[in-house]
């Protein structure tokens, strides 16, 4: 996760980032989901996920979490102003 934050200066925008590999779980298993939605104490649709594989998307979409499919950093942020994030 350092080596992406001093990478993408982007990362700078969200309060918490929650890795996989980090929390035990993994994508696209609901649980992965959940946990972080539990853990903000949000409402799905108030979460966004970004990830660069559409399964992953779909998974989070599922349990109404919004999500930005990752295809570099110009996706991403057209991605999170599609969603009146940034």
């Amino acid at each position: 996760m350092d080596c992406l934050r001093r990478r993408f200066e982007e990362m700078a925008l969200f309060e918490r980032v929650f890795a996989s590999h980090e929390m035990g779980l993994r994508k696209p298993e609901p649980e992965s989901f959940l946990r972080v939605i539990s853990e903000l104490g949000l409402a799905p649709a108030e979460c966004v996920f970004v990830d660069d594989l559409e399964a992953n998307c779909a998974a989070a979409r599922d349990v109404g979490m919004r999500s930005v499919l990752a295809r570099g950093t110009p996706s991403v942020r057209e991605g999170l102003a599609a969603l009146g994030c940034v």
